[in-house]
């Protein structure tokens, strides 16, 4: 779902959703909540609107965002939590409707990049995480 490279001081991450466009994405927005944190001493920090800023649209066909994720946000502890909730054109409800969200725990310590992110069972988020809506008119092109 998510792969990382460097580029011109910014971490790009591309997030790809299969049997996704930006004309479904405008039906069924993408709900997410995204937590930073520098490292295991640190408190988790909300960044869901700087998210949702940098995302930019890489391909309509399965539609794909590239994140551009701030340098400083990087270190050899640092990750980016995220919950995702993504409805697919053929899909019926919200995947795995029943957590109400897809888990994802990005490692941004540069030594990662270039390698494909998994989904994982559970991501702990600590506090209220406010929830953002990704819609079209949110994709920088």
């Amino acid at each position: 779902m998510a792969q990382q490279s460097k580029n011109s001081g910014l971490l790009q991450t591309i997030l790809s959703f299969p049997g996704m466009n930006v004309q479904a994405l405008a039906e069924n927005p993408i709900e997410f909540t995204a937590q930073w944190q520098r490292d295991n001493f640190t408190a988790l920090k909300e960044v869901g609107e700087e998210v949702r800023k940098s995302c930019k649209l890489v391909s309509n066909s399965s539609l794909s965002l590239q994140l551009n994720l701030p340098y400083e946000w990087c270190g050899p502890q640092a990750v980016l939590l995220m919950r995702i909730s993504v409805q697919p054109e053929l899909a019926f409800a919200p995947l795995d409707n029943k957590n109400l969200f897809l888990h994802y725990r990005i490692p941004l310590d540069l030594v990662s990049v270039n390698t494909p992110i998994k989904g994982v069972a559970g991501v702990p988020h600590i506090g209220a995480a406010e929830v953002y809506e990704l819609k079209p008119e949110h994709l920088n092109e």
